[in-house]
């Protein structure tokens, strides 16, 4: 509760009731740093993107809708073992949520990439869709894989990256965390297009790996595991578990769900911006990606037909 009450803080966001006790803080009033056309920078007579006084404020707000969500989630889990309380409403919290929502989607809904790509997908709201347009500048990525690295979706000796203790991070566990989010959004609301590839993927990595969910051996992970398993059992005098194959497979397909859409992102979002954009290797040169998404599709003849 405390964090994300610094966090709104910070962003010069007072509550509007003039008590702590409210937790529904006056988000739909102008902020006093910020004036309404200064909110937006102005291209060629149309809004291309936000300044990034109001970058950081959106970025703040997704973190704080998240830390929101999860103490709403946590509060109702523990009230409802007593049922209904008089007195107490935790549904000050679900207000705030939409608050916060509505506040991030005024902001963002007039921008191309939003109104062109993002909001046409299912699964994608106001707080993911200010959480992409804010965390990727598509200015400073020539290439998809700018937005794979800055995201931790590149590899490392074939493998994905991991935190090491005394070593500075190459990407931003912020944006990591988000596009975690966004692929779990797309499997909850089976997204036409991108759930499919997910699907296609998950089998492709069951028959590559020899069905490992029956036969862990054949797991790359199967010894790491292991180890860890082994050592854990020991310490708490617990039966080992079965390794976590099936988790493995998941988010190796899940990964590759995500990676296709920033793909897909970028490739919008730089022809909006009228940057050059060429065809992604993985769309043009890797089978598990040959379809192309209907998306940008869709996007690209709304800006032809615009044109002409």
């Amino acid at each position: 509760m405390k964090n994300f009450k610094v966090k709104l803080r910070s962003l010069g966001v007072g509550y509007g009731y003039g008590d702590d006790e409210n937790l529904s803080p006056n988000l739909c009033s102008p902020l006093p740093s910020v004036t309404k056309k200064g909110l937006l920078t102005y291209f060629m007579g149309d809004i291309m993107s936000l300044n990034e006084e109001v970058k950081e404020r959106i970025r703040t707000l997704v973190e704080v809708y998240y830390d929101v969500q999860d103490v709403r989630i946590r509060t109702f889990n523990r009230l409802r073992q007593f049922g209904r309380i008089e007195g107490v409403d935790p549904h000050h919290l679900k207000k705030l949520e939409a608050e916060i929502r509505q506040y991030i989607w005024n902001e963002i809904k007039d921008l191309p990439i939003v109104e062109k790509f993002l909001k046409n997908i299912r699964g994608i709201g106001p707080v993911l869709a200010g959480g992409l347009i804010t965390f990727f500048d598509v200015n400073k990525a020539d290439r998809p894989s700018g937005f794979w690295h800055y995201a931790g979706l590149h590899v490392v000796n074939g493998k994905a990256p991991k935190r090491k203790r005394g070593e500075k991070l190459d990407y931003n566990p912020r944006a990591k965390v988000l596009c975690w989010k966004l692929g779990r959004s797309f499997l909850l609301f089976k997204t036409p297009f991108y759930s499919e590839i997910y699907e296609r993927a998950r089998q492709e990595e069951t028959a590559k790996l020899r069905n490992p969910i029956e036969n862990p051996e054949n797991c790359p992970y199967y010894k790491e595991c292991l180890k860890l398993l082994k050592g854990k059992a020991e310490r708490t005098g617990k039966p080992m578990k079965k390794p976590p194959c099936k988790l493995h497979i998941h988010l190796r397909a899940m990964r590759k769900m995500v990676k296709r859409f920033l793909c897909d992102f970028w490739v919008v979002w730089r022809r909006l911006e009228g940057l050059p954009a060429t065809e992604p290797y993985p769309v043009a040169k890797l089978k598990h990606h040959d379809i192309k998404s209907p998306y940008v599709e869709l996007a690209t003849e709304d800006k032809e037909t615009s044109k002409s």
